[in-house]
C-alpha cells in the first residue's frame, strides 16, 4: 500500500492508522497524551470503556480527553454559531408537524408525513448544506428530468423544510457535520490533537471535516481492515477517500496468539438459545473464568433483556448491566400525562382513572362505584354529563387555540398543583424551555405529544450493576469490547437487517455519487452487519455462535450471512442440545408437585390448605361467605378480589341499600328537613355517584318510601308506645379463639325497661329464613348480633334480647327471625303465625359450638371450593375461574 503524506503550511499531518481489532486499539490508546489529544468515538459505551481505562491507568482524565463524535461537532458548532438551537428528536418532531400544517398545500405533502419527511431530510442533509449541493442538484435535474420523480418532489420539501429550519436557526445532531461544511477555516475552533476512532459510524461529511482539522491540529484517523472488506465497501468508502491525504502507517496486528475456539450451535428456539448460553456461561465460571472476562452480545439487548435477566438470575450469575426503569412507567408520571391530556378534552376512561385515583387519598367517589360509571355506562362523548369529569378537563381555556411554549409551561406547572415540583417535571421543563426559546404557536395536543416523548425517552437507574460480572451489551456498542469468552445471540438477518427506512433508495444513492460526486450511504449497508464482522475479528479463548430457528414472538428467523459463513468454515453444526440450567432442575425437581397441581386445577385432587394463613379479623359476612363456599372466602378476603357491578338503568342494589339506611338513620334521628333534602344529603354524604339523568326518578322512589317509612314508624310506636330508644347502626367489637371479630347492627330499639329488639332492614323477604333454619341454612348473621349484645360485645348497651327480627323495607314486615314466645305490654307482640317452638338457649349455645368450629376451618387455611349449595354458584363473581367439579 502506497503511504502518501501530506503537509500543510503549518506542518500539521492527516495520519492513517491501519488496526484490525480491538486489541489494536488498545495500542494506540496506551501511547495516547492523555492530557493534550481527545480521542473521537461513536457510542457510549465506548466511551465509558476508553473512560475506565483512564481511571484505572492514570486515576483521572480531562473531560475533552474523550469525546463522542456528535459531541465534537455540537461543541464546534457553539464555537462557531452560539446563537443556533440544538433540537431533540421529540422537539423536531413537532416543528416538522408545525412545517407541514402550515405548507401542506403547496408542497403537497400529506398531514401525518412527519417520520417519511424527516428519513429524507437526514438523507439529503450532507446534499443540502454542501456550498454547492443545490446548484449540482439543480443541474442534475436539468440532465436528468424524468428520473426519480419519487425522489425528486420528496427533495424539494426537504429542501423547502431544511430553509425553514435554517430561518429559525434550528438543527439536529445528525445534520450538525453537513451544516458545518460552510464553515470557513473550521480548524479555528478547535485546539487539541484528535485520534478518530469511529469505526462503521464514520461518513464522508465528516471524513471532509476532519481533513480540514488537520490543518491546525494532528489528527489520527485508525482505519478498521476487515478480512471481509469487500461486503462492505460502501461503509468504508471514507477511509478511502483520505487516503491519498494522509500518512498511511504500518498496520497493527493482534499479539495474541491463541487460537479462537469457535463453536456453532443451532438450536429450535430462543428461550433454547438463552438457556443454553447461560449454561455455557455459568461452565465458564465454575471452571475459573473470572465473569468479567465474558461477554454475552445480541442485537439488541432491551427487547429481550427482562427473559435473559431471569435466565441469569436463576443461575446467580453476576453481570455488570444497569437496569433502568422508563421513566413514563411511574405511577405519579402517568398520572400527570393523563392530566395533560384530559385538559385538551381527549379524555378516556384510563385518563380520567389515572387522574382521580392516583396518589388522592381524598377522591370523593369510590373506585368500584367510577368503573361502574364511566367504564360500563358512558361513552367518552359523554363524560362532560358528570361535575367529576369537568373538575378533570379544566374548561378556562380553549385548547385548540394554538398557544406559545411558554404559556404551555405555565399551565404545566399549574397542573401539577403542589408546591414541591419533582426532579423529573423540573427537568422536563428545562429542556422545553431550552429548546423552544423562539415564539411557536401550536395547539395543547402538540405540547403534551412533546412532553409525551421527552418522558418515554428518560430513563432512570432501578439497580447498578455488579462491577465485576459478565459484560452484556448490544452489537453496536462493542467496538472497544474486551472480552476473551464471547457469547453471540439472536444474530438474525432480521435483526441485523436495517429497518424502518423509506427515504433514499440505494440506486438513488448511487447514482448520486456517480454523477453529483457527493457519495451518500447506501441506505441498504447495515452498520451491525458491519460490527458484528469487525467484531469476529477479535481473537479469543472461546466464541459461541447461537443461532434460533424461531423468535420469542413465534415468528420464523433466517440466519445471517456470518452465521452461514462460519458453518460453512467449520463444517460442523453442533444439534439441537440444550444444556441444564437451575432453572431444569428446579422444574425436574418440582414434577411431581407440578402434577398434582395440574390434577387439583382439574379438580381431581382437593386444593391443600394454606400454610401461611394469618387470620386477624373476621365478620359475620366474611365466616358465612367461608360457610357458602371456603373459595369465595378465600377470593374475597385473603386474596381481596373485588367486583365491580355493571351500570344500568337500574339502581345498583348495594347503593340502593345505603341510601335507604341513610335516610330511615336520618329521620330516626329527628332530622327536621324536607324528605328532599334528607335523600340529597344522604347521597352527598355516602359519595355516591348517579346519573344525573337517572336521578330525578329515583329519587322520587326514595321520597315515596321514606313517606312510608315515617307513616309505619309513627303507627307501630303508638301501638307499641313503651319504645324508648333506637340505636342505631350500632358497632360492636369483641376477640373469639384469638381472632379479633366486629360488625354492625342496622337499629336495636330498646324498651323503658331495658327489653331489646334487633332489626336488620332488608329490600324483600324472598331469601329470608326464619330462625329454625338458620343454623341449617347457615345464614348466622342474626345469631351473631344476638351472641355479641350477650357477650357484652355491645358498647352501653345492655338488656334481654326478645326479639331479632328482619325489617323488610318492600311492605314493612317485621315478623320474620327470632321471637321470644311471651309478649311485653307496650313493646314486643309475638306474630300470631304458627310457628315451630324454639329453644333460644338451646340455639345460641348450637351456634357458639358451630361459631368456634368454623374459625378453626379458616385458620387451618381450607380453600377447597365446597359451595353448600350448587345455587351458590350461579350468582358466583368467580363461577369463570374456580375448580368445583359440577362447574368442570
Amino acid at each position: 500500500m502506497t503511504n502518501v503524506t501530506v503537509v500543510d503550511q503549518n506542518n500539521k499531518m492527516l495520519k492513517t492508522q491501519i488496526i484490525s481489532d480491538s486489541q489494536s486499539v488498545l495500542q494506540v490508546l496506551e501511547k495516547m497524551d492523555l492530557k493534550s489529544e481527545t480521542w473521537i468515538l461513536s457510542d457510549l459505551r465506548t466511551k465509558k470503556s476508553i473512560q475506565d481505562y483512564f481511571l484505572k491507568t492514570y486515576g483521572y482524565y480531562p473531560e475533552e480527553a474523550v469525546l463522542r463524535a456528535s459531541d465534537l461537532w455540537k461543541k464546534i458548532l457553539f464555537r462557531a454559531h452560539p446563537s443556533i438551537q440544538i433540537l431533540s428528536h421529540q422537539a423536531l418532531l413537532v416543528h416538522i408537524r408545525f412545517f407541514i400544517k402550515r405548507y401542506s398545500e403547496e408542497l403537497q405533502i400529506p398531514l401525518g408525513s412527519e417520520p417519511t419527511l424527516l428519513k429524507w431530510m437526514n438523507d439529503f442533509a450532507p446534499l443540502y448544506f454542501h456550498p454547492e449541493g443545490i446548484s449540482k442538484v439543480e443541474e442534475f435535474w436539468s440532465e436528468f428530468p424524468d428520473e426519480s420523480l419519487n425522489w425528486k418532489n420528496w427533495w424539494f420539501r426537504a429542501r423547502a423544510a431544511f430553509s425553514y429550519f435554517e430561518s429559525q436557526q434550528l438543527l439536529i445532531s445528525q445534520w450538525i457535520p453537513s451544516y458545518l461544511q460552510n464553515e470557513n477555516k473550521i480548524e479555528k475552533y478547535w485546539s487539541r490533537p484528535l485520534v478518530i476512532d469511529l469505526g462503521g459510524q464514520f461518513s464522508s461529511v465528516e471524513a471532509g471535516l476532519f481533513q480540514n482539522l488537520a490543518k491546525s491540529q494532528d489528527v489520527l484517523i485508525l482505519r478498521p481492515q476487515l478480512d471481509e472488506k469487500s461486503q462492505f465497501d460502501n461503509l468504508l468508502r471514507p477511509y478511502e477517500e483520505l487516503q491519498g491525504f494522509s500518512q498511511i502507517q504500518s498496520s497493527l496486528k493482534n499479539t495474541n496468539k491463541v487460537e479462537t475456539d469457535l463453536k456453532v450451535i443451532r438450536l429450535s428456539s430462543t428461550l433454547s438459545s438463552f438457556q443454553s448460553a447461560v449454561s455455557q456461561i455459568r461452565q465458564w465460571i465454575e471452571s475459573g473464568v473470572k465473569p468479567s472476562e465474558i461477554a454475552l452480545v445480541m442485537p439488541d439487548v432491551e427487547e429481550t433483556w427482562p427473559c435473559l435477566r431471569f435466565y441469569l438470575d436463576s443461575e446467580g450469575i453476576p453481570f455488570a448491566r444497569e437496569t433502568k426503569i422508563s421513566l413514563q412507567s411511574l405511577p405519579e408520571v402517568q398520572a400527570y400525562l393523563a392530566r395533560l391530556r384530559s385538559i385538551g378534552r381527549n379524555l378516556s376512561s384510563r385518563d380520567l382513572e389515572l387522574s382521580l385515583f392516583t396518589g388522592n387519598e381524598k377522591t370523593e367517589i369510590q373506585f368500584e362505584k367510577f368503573v361502574s360509571l364511566f367504564t360500563h355506562l358512558y361513552e367518552e362523548s359523554d363524560y362532560s354529563r358528570h361535575q367529576l369529569a369537568l373538575e378533570v378537563i379544566q374548561q378556562e381555556f380553549n385548547p385548540l387555540n394554538p398557544i406559545t411554549a411558554d404559556e404551555f409551561l405555565i399551565r404545566m406547572i399549574q397542573v401539577w398543583n403542589t408546591q414541591e415540583i419533582p426532579y423529573w417535571l423540573e427537568s422536563l421543563l428545562k429542556q422545553i424551555l431550552a429548546q423552544f426559546q423562539t415564539p411557536l404557536l401550536v395547539p395543547w395536543s402538540e405540547w403534551v405529544l412533546l412532553t409525551e416523548g421527552l418522558i418515554s425517552s428518560t430513563e432512570s437507574t432501578e439497580s447498578i450493576g455488579h462491577p465485576d460480572g459478565i459484560v452484556i451489551t448490544s452489537l453496536a456498542a462493542t467496538h472497544f469490547l474486551k472480552a476473551d469468552y464471547l457469547i453471540l445471540l439472536e444474530m438474525t438477518e432480521e435483526n441485523l437487517k436495517n429497518s424502518g427506512r423509506r427515504g433514499l433508495p440505494s440506486s438513488a444513492a448511487q447514482l448520486i455519487s456517480k454523477q453529483l460526486g457527493f457519495w451518500l450511504q447506501d441506505p441498504d449497508t447495515s452498520h451491525l452487519e458491519y460490527e458484528l464482522a469487525w467484531l469476529l475479528q477479535k481473537k479469543t479463548k472461546q466464541t459461541r455462535f447461537y443461532f434460533s430457528e424461531v423468535s420469542l414472538s413465534g415468528e420464523l428467523q433466517t440466519a445471517c450471512s456470518t452465521w452461514i459463513s462460519w458453518a460453512q468454515r467449520l463444517k460442523k453444526i453442533d444439534g439441537t442440545q440444550v444444556f441444564p440450567t437451575v432453572v431444569d432442575a428446579k422444574m425436574i425437581k418440582d414434577i411431581n408437585r407440578l402434577n398434582i397441581r395440574f390434577q387439583q386445577d382439574i379438580n381431581k385432587v382437593p386444593l391443600e390448605n394454606l400454610k401461611s394463613i394469618n387470620v386477624q379479623k373476621l365478620s359475620p359476612s366474611a365466616i358465612e361467605s367461608f360457610l357458602n363456599c371456603p373459595f369465595i372466602y378465600y377470593a374475597r378476603q385473603s386474596v381481596g378480589l373485588k367486583v365491580y357491578p355493571e351500570l344500568n338503568l337500574e339502581q345498583d342494589p348495594r347503593d340502593k341499600g345505603q341510601i335507604i339506611h341513610k335516610i330511615f338513620e336520618k329521620v330516626l334521628n329527628h332530622d327536621s328537613r324536607g324528605f328532599d333534602e334528607i335523600v340529597d344529603s344522604a347521597v352527598e354524604e355516602l359519595k355516591l355517584v348517579i346519573d344525573p339523568a337517572l336521578w330525578p326518578v329515583m329519587k322520587k322512589k326514595f321520597v315515596q318510601l321514606l313517606n312510608r317509612f315515617v307513616e309505619f314508624e309513627k303507627n307501630w310506636n303508638t301501638k307499641f308506645n313503651q319504645t324508648e330508644k333506637h340505636h342505631l347502626e350500632v358497632k360492636w367489637k369483641g376477640q373469639l379463639e384469638g381472632i379479633s371479630i366486629s360488625g354492625q347492627i342496622d337499629r336495636i330499639d330498646q324498651s323503658k325497661m331495658g327489653h331489646l329488639i334487633i332489626l336488620d332492614y332488608k329490600n324483600s323477604k324472598s331469601q329470608l329464613k326464619g330462625a329454625h333454619q338458620w343454623l341449617e341454612a347457615r345464614n348466622i348473621q342474626m345469631l351473631f348480633y344476638v351472641w355479641a349484645l350477650q357477650q357484652n360485645w355491645v358498647a352501653d348497651i345492655q338488656g334481654e334480647v326478645v326479639a331479632a327480627l328482619y325489617y323488610v323495607v318492600k311492605d314493612f314486615d317485621r315478623t320474620i327471625g327470632l321471637e321470644s314466645n311471651e309478649a311485653i305490654e307496650g313493646f314486643y307482640q309475638p306474630s300470631s303465625k304458627k310457628k315451630q317452638k324454639l329453644d333460644q338457649n338451646q340455639l345460641m349455645q348450637d351456634f357458639e359450638i358451630y361459631l368456634k368450629e368454623t374459625i378453626k376451618r379458616i385458620q387451618s387455611g381450607e380453600i377447597n371450593p365446597a359451595p353448600f349449595k350448587e345455587e351458590t354458584c350461579e350468582r358466583c363473581d368467580w363461577r369463570k375461574v374456580c375448580r368445583a367439579q359440577h362447574l368442570s
